[in-house]
């Protein structure tokens, strides 16, 4: 099995339209669960304060009937996706974020990922965005071809062997759609975090006292205490024959570099799986250097 997972396809959640009170706006889910200023409620224990995303931007958050799914079973037993979406308000808990598709959630400020203004983006970039062609967060370099404002990209968050073929395909970002990563912890990066007798990936969604919140294995988000998590390099410089480590089923592997191919993000990797060993394609951001 592959160490990583494509999006899964959207699933289109209920809309109600607003009451008397117009508590909701029309086509917003009025949340089930509240928090502590009325919003929308977290389904574990991590900080919700305000979002540093503004209105009109392109942020990426779960819809508002997976977060209720959460609170019903468990966080531990719900798969988050995040989605592309635009903020259209925000209070100092909760936000409501209108889905590409026109649809309206609110969902708690610490499930939005905010991508900030339009910015020009430049070939070897590495972006955070969502998967313009389907669905779901993605992270993304930059190829030739596109513009700095609507780049073309090669995605890094799918096996390269996808039987989708999007591994190997490039892909289009619209404008306004995507950030640069530049800083090693920050929301869109990769962490390695001690999860009992394991390492496993996360994925960076946030930062909030001394706590981190991450979207692991299977779309599993869980609160970490920062201490226990050690940020990535975003670009490692790794060459052939050097001791790395790399996700497997969400938990880091010892493994051996093969080869590299800086211009679409990738490194190959030998790992053992059983008595027999796999080589597989990763994307930089996914590469733990120096810890073989």
């Amino acid at each position: 099995m592959s160490p990583t997972t494509e999006p899964q396809k959207a699933r289109t959640p209920p809309t109600t339209k607003a009451g008397p009170d117009g508590r909701a706006p029309e086509g917003t889910q009025p949340p089930t669960k509240a928090g502590s200023d009325g919003g929308a409620a977290l389904p574990f224990d991590y900080p919700n304060g305000p979002t540093d995303a503004k209105p009109g931007q392109f942020v990426l958050a779960p819809t508002q009937s997976t977060v209720e799914e959460a609170l019903e079973v468990g966080a531990e037993r719900q798969a988050f996706i995040f989605y592309a979406g635009v903020l259209e308000s925000a209070t100092a808990t909760t936000s409501v974020v209108k889905s590409v598709a026109g649809r309206k959630s609110q969902v708690p400020n610490a499930l939005v990922v905010a991508i900030g203004p339009p910015a020009p983006a430049g070939v070897g970039d590495i972006l955070l965005t969502a998967w313009a062609s389907g669905t779901g967060l993605q992270r993304a370099i930059v190829v030739e071809g596109g513009t700095p404002e609507s780049p073309s990209v090669r995605y890094l968050d799918m096996t390269l062997d996808s039987p989708s073929g999007w591994g190997e395909k490039v892909d289009q970002l619209p404008k306004g759609s995507f950030r640069k990563l530049s800083r090693p912890g920050t929301p869109g990066t990769t962490v390695a975090c001690q999860d009992k007798k394991r390492t496993t990936r996360q994925i960076v969604i946030g930062r909030a006292e001394s706590k981190l919140l991450g979207l692991g294995f299977a779309g599993k988000l869980k609160v970490f205490d920062a201490t226990a998590c050690q940020a990535l390099p975003i670009e490692p410089k790794v060459k052939a024959n050097e001791a790395v480590r790399v996700p497997v089923l969400g938990a880091f592997t010892a493994a051996t570099v093969t080869k590299t191919d800086a211009a679409i993000g990738r490194v190959w990797a030998k790992y053992a799986h059983g008595s027999e060993q796999r080589e597989e394609a990763f994307g930089v951001l996914n590469v733990w250097p120096g810890a073989g």
